[in-house]
């Protein structure tokens, strides 16, 4: 019983958190982070949760300009 009650909460929280963040960036969560801290609140998976975006961010840069150079050269291909 407990267990469903924990699985059930982490699903609450998980739901609050998507919620906030389309709201919000990923600067607001480091903000958000460093006040945690200074309120001495455990803020290792938090951290880890800000590197994983910032990461996903990066790689869909990547993706975008890659596509944006393949499009590029197909414009260019074609006026040829």
């Amino acid at each position: 019983m407990i267990g469903e009650f924990e699985e059930g909460r982490e699903a609450e929280v998980a739901s609050d958190a998507v919620e906030w963040m389309k709201n919000h960036t990923i600067a607001d969560l480091r903000a958000l982070a460093y006040e945690m801290e200074n309120d001495g609140k455990d803020t290792t998976e938090l951290w880890i949760l800000i590197g994983d975006l910032t990461d996903m961010v990066q790689e869909i840069s990547t993706l975008d300009l890659e596509r944006n150079d393949a499009l590029a050269e197909e414009e260019a291909l074609a006026l040829l």
